[in-house]
């Protein structure tokens, strides 16, 4: 069937490969938004003159933001035009991330990381259940592609940040700049081409939407689903896990920074994110063969047990291989949840999404504090364990808390 009323007449298909691209593309903006900060943190710090946690405050009103849009998702995200909302938010977090780059003040810099983590997590989920509308048949698939461009551009941030503060030699707001530009440019691009050129796709729920015909779907309601409690737990226990990562620059910067220069620092944050673009390149045949299930209890416990060697070890070499393996076995747990999110609610895909997404505004709003207080006035070691016993316990969620569907249909 083909689609008229633009300049080019195109069929579902072809549209839908269209959108599709957006989608990858747009993710790779969110990829580079959500991994920019972690490498520029003690560039950060330094610029403002502020203790680890004075610096908590950044994050802790990111993920007030979060936390706040995500109650605001759960209940609209699926009942309005997803292609409008993405362009939207697109272009409303290019215009963050320039006011970053515009050199803020410490208020004003407070401010625009409480407006990024209202915009991130709601282009995040309205990309990824766009996406999920777009290729019912292939679901696990197409998520999992959309998260390897994801991966692909937070692994290229670090040797990026590197690029613009070591050297070219510029401050650190500048690498902002870059990204709000792409963000820009992107989302301007959107809007053209889904206006004049081409026309929007349809999708098995693009009718039931127009015709305002779903039903209301309440939190309450969401959550009697066993196995939606779960995944809400394990985002929980993965956003606490996801804490190591993002504090590793600053761990190294303030313990031991003649050893972990920048550049050392840089190469230790690139293997990681390698390591995850390298698991959510592996994922997409291997959703079809391995245990979903399976795969985030084995991570959980692998990953564990690798961060814990470091430690002990605490030699850079050893931490550019255990981080890359960290992030070629962990890479692809936020894509697996999300598919078995999307899976319990096919036709609520945003709003179960942003349901399970409020554990990580919770998250971070006890993990930042908590971390930042136990480094500053206790042992910046001590704090980094945290994170990885909390990965331990993603293992005990899967192992006992959530069940598959298969095993629902045979009990």
């Amino acid at each position: 069937m083909e689609k008229k009323n633009r300049l080019f007449t195109l069929t579902n298909e072809q549209c839908i490969t269209i959108a599709s691209a957006f989608c990858f593309l747009i993710m790779a903006g969110r990829g580079m938004d959500t991994s920019i900060y972690n490498t520029l943190q003690p560039f950060i710090i330094e610029y403002f003159g502020t203790s680890l946690t004075q610096t908590s405050l950044f994050t802790t009103a990111e993920s007030i933001g979060h936390l706040l849009i995500n109650a605001v998702i759960m209940r609209l995200a699926d009942r309005f035009n997803k292609s409008n909302a993405l362009a939207g938010l697109v272009l409303a977090l290019a215009a963050v991330m320039l006011g970053i780059g515009s050199a803020p003040t410490m208020g004003m810099f407070i401010f625009l990381k409480f407006l990024q983590g209202m915009l991130s997590p709601f282009m995040d989920n309205v990309c990824t259940g766009y996406t999920s509308d777009l290729h019912t048949k292939n679901r696990g698939t197409s998520v999992g592609s959309l998260f390897m461009l994801f991966s692909l551009a937070a692994a290229l941030m670090p040797s990026y940040n590197t690029l613009i503060v070591d050297t070219l030699g510029k401050p650190w707001y500048f690498s902002y700049r870059g990204v709000g530009i792409y963000l820009l440019l992107l989302g301007l691009l959107f809007v053209f081409c889904f206006r004049f050129l081409f026309p929007l796709p349809d999708t098995p729920f693009t009718d039931q939407a127009r015709m305002k015909e779903k039903k209301k779907l309440s939190i309450l309601e969401m959550f009697r689903n066993g196995n939606m409690r779960a995944l809400f737990v394990a985002n929980v226990t993965m956003s606490f896990y996801n804490f190591f990562s993002q504090m590793l620059p600053t761990y190294f910067y303030m313990t031991n920074a003649e050893v972990y220069d920048t550049a050392t620092r840089g190469l230790i944050a690139t293997a990681s994110s390698f390591g995850r673009l390298a698991s959510r390149i592996l994922y997409v045949p291997m959703s079809r063969k391995v245990d979903t299930t399976w795969y985030l209890r084995f991570q959980a416990i692998a990953c564990t047990i690798l961060n814990g060697v470091s430690f002990f070890i605490d030699d850079p070499k050893v931490w550019i291989a255990t981080m890359f393996l960290s992030g070629l076995l962990s890479g692809s747990s936020y894509t697996a949840r999300t598919v078995l999110t999307c899976e319990e609610y096919p036709e609520y895909s945003s709003s179960a999404c942003a349901a399970t997404s409020l554990a990580q505004g919770i998250a971070s709003l006890v993990a930042t504090p908590l971390m930042s207080f136990i480094a500053d006035k206790l042992s910046f070691t001590l704090a980094m364990l945290i994170p990885i016993g909390f990965g331990c316990a993603t293992y005990l969620v899967f192992r006992f808390m959530y069940h598959p569907k298969r095993e629902l249909q045979q009990t």
